[in-house]
């Protein structure tokens, strides 16, 4: 839950790393529960990999799962075009102590990636013994970052991209450790790069910027990411062309702004939440989009929700200050169907029947279709669709689901473990229909090749493995409007 406009940094820091919108199920562990968060799957002949806590690691390679590289630099040094360099997370080992810079490139077709091995821990890359910027990209195209983690402290950036195009930050999380300045970034882009997206980014900036894009930028897209600063300005375009900032959730500070837009960029922002702390009064009045003179006539605003505290101000455009939604669109002809919240941002999620939900354009440059958790844009048939196209998007970076739980009442045996042949019953008690009165249906995947099973809402379902091994048990609930849950446990046949 967001702290509020009181929160220190170890609130926001709770926040920002705490596990997001997982329903709270009665008798079983949230830990089991998973969403669809995928990292692109490599051959093991295009794959490397890097895991410092094993004692088999070489940084002279060859990098396998057998004998990995200590350092993701040494993996950084020789990945080629096609390439998945997989970065291992073993608990008490995910901070990687060193300063990661990118200068090998990828093709349109067979871009180098860099993801956390795995679905639990995010390697977390943070210098702290010898500082400067935790992960740098510099001069390289084709390039994409899944799952990755940075901490940046002593006025550094989190991640540089430098000179660089065709780049995707995808589920990249930063957070500021210490003694943060007014100039430093989250993630930073400078003006010679161009088609940069940072997709559903987590950022805690501290002071200065959660995203800043420099002069001569092209093309850069900021989407369904959650950003939280204690001073500075969540999203910063200067100077920057064909810009998006769209669907975003963002909790600014006193005298900075949500988006700030300047230098003459051209950049659409809809889609977007945010919420101004408005703690202390500022001369001009904080805005949660500010556009300034040069840029005004180049960017388009609209489909975004604000909420305000204090002195702070929904809109600055052009150097005029607007307090609501209605002045601005009659003065400016933007923000017709803005709104403006009449109560705080609380969680990340939507509550029920708020205005965001089922809003958003779907048409915005940069607009996914899925969400920060990739959940799937759903109807919600509980409120009335007023958003553009078909795609049923709440606005900012989470989306409303259905109310679901596909967690059995009881498995059996509760150890999950036994000699084979073992048998396996799965008791599910849960409703035919969901919170929103849809029908739900239930499948259970054996994980043993045998193929995914409808199972009825109250019944018994019993499964024999045949052959010793490790097995991924996966119950999922699903609605007919898109929404999806799912339950995992591992079950070990034994010999």
């Amino acid at each position: 839950m967001h702290a509020g406009p009181n929160g220190k940094q170890g609130e926001i820091m709770k926040k920002l790393w705490c596990l997001r919108g997982l329903p709270r199920l009665s008798g079983v562990a949230a830990s089991f529960l998973v969403m669809s968060l995928a990292v692109p799957v490599a051959s093991a002949s295009t794959a490397l990999y890097v895991d410092q806590a094993s004692s088999s690691c070489s940084n002279s390679g060859p990098g396998s799962q057998a004998v990995p590289f200590c350092s993701i630099q040494s993996a950084a040094n020789v990945v080629d075009p096609g390439q998945t360099v997989y970065i291992e997370t073993a608990p008490g080992s995910q901070n990687y102590d060193e300063n990661v810079t990118i200068t090998r490139s990828g093709t349109p077709s067979a871009p180098i990636t860099f993801a956390r091995l795995g679905t639990e821990l995010l390697p977390d890359v943070d210098p702290y013994t010898n500082g400067g910027v935790p992960i740098t990209l510099r001069n390289v195209h084709d390039v994409r970052l899944y799952f990755l983690a940075v901490d940046h402290r002593n006025g550094q950036n989190g991640i540089e991209v430098t000179g660089s195009s065709d780049i995707t930050l995808d589920r990249v999380r930063d957070a500021y450790d210490s003694a943060n300045t007014l100039t430093s970034a989250g993630v930073t882009v400078d003006g010679a790069s161009s088609d940069v997206t940072i997709s559903r980014a987590e950022i805690s900036g501290g002071d200065g910027y959660g995203v800043q894009v420099q002069p001569g930028a092209l093309r850069v897209t900021v989407t369904t990411s959650e950003i939280v600063m204690e001073n500075g300005t969540g999203i910063a375009l200067n100077d920057a062309a064909s810009g998006a900032v769209t669907s975003n959730t963002m909790w600014v500070p006193d005298c900075g702004a949500g988006v700030g837009i300047t230098g003459g960029s051209s950049a659409v922002a809809e889609n977007n939440i945010i919420d101004m702390w408005g703690k202390v009064a500022c001369a001009p009045p904080a805005a949660a989009l500010s556009v300034d003179q040069d840029s005004a006539g180049t960017v388009r605003a609209d489909y975004n929700a604000v909420f305000v505290r204090g002195s702070s101000t929904r809109y600055s455009w052009a150097g005029t200050s607007y307090a609501d939604a209605a002045a601005f669109n009659a003065a400016t002809g933007q923000g017709a169907h803005d709104l403006g919240l009449t109560s705080a941002i609380q969680g990340n999620v939507p509550p029920a029947g708020s205005p965001v939900i089922d809003s958003a354009d779907c048409t915005a440059p940069g607009e996914l279709s899925t969400d920060f958790q990739a959940n799937p844009r759903v109807r919600d048939p509980l409120v009335t669709d007023t958003g553009v196209g078909t795609c049923y998007a709440d606005r900012g970076a989470f989306e409303l689901q259905d109310s679901l739980n596909p967690a059995p009442s009881a498995i059996t045996p509760t150890s999950l473990q036994g000699p084979v042949p073992f048998n396996l019953t799965v008791t599910l008690n849960a409703p035919a229909k969901s919170g929103w009165g849809e029908p739900v249906s239930y499948t259970i995947d054996f994980g043993d090749g045998s193929g995914p099973v409808l199972v009825a809402s109250a019944s018994t379902t019993s499964h024999t493995y045949t052959t010793a091994g490790q097995y991924t048990l996966t119950m999922t609930a699903a609605d007919t409007g898109g929404s999806t849950v799912t339950y995992q446990r591992q079950v070990v046949a034994e010999t």
